[in-house]
């Protein structure tokens, strides 16, 4: 899984907004478990990957990373993730999953309320740069 979200960054990402490409790729990384991230892949090309990293019980955090491929199959994309994040949560007993989207970011923020996630608050100057956020979680 993280070879393919490293794939993704020398690729090309769907956004600058993004966090610089060696600090998403370590963040990938660490957030990729097995059984709880997948990949996107339509037409032999790398799409996007999403997964979930647990918190504690019951709690994950969810984290999306998708190329500037993502343009061309929207809807496939934002079904295969929404479809995902269910199954994830499913197999591992979430109750709550959560996220953070920078708030500067406005599709980005529609895309998690279309992902079936509440927006709940600001997290003020979260990112390095001192970007707000915002929290969303799907509460189930």
């Amino acid at each position: 899984m993280a070879d393919h979200a490293n794939a993704i960054i020398q690729d090309g990402l769907n956004d600058n907004r993004n966090m610089p490409p060696i600090q998403v790729s370590r963040f990938v990384e660490d957030m990729c478990e097995v059984n709880a991230s997948f990949t996107i892949v339509i037409n032999d090309d790398l799409v996007a990957c999403a997964g979930v990293y647990p918190v504690w019980d019951g709690l994950g955090e969810a984290w999306f990373l998708a190329s500037h491929r993502i343009f061309k199959n929207p809807i496939t994309v934002s079904k295969a993730v929404r479809q995902g994040l269910k199954k994830i949560m499913d197999e591992n007993n979430y109750h709550r999953v959560q996220a953070h989207v920078n708030g500067e970011w406005s599709n980005a923020r529609r895309w998690a309320k279309l992902m079936g996630m509440e927006e709940e608050g600001v997290m003020k100057k979260f990112s390095p740069d001192k970007i707000d956020f915002i929290r969303f979680a799907k509460v189930i």
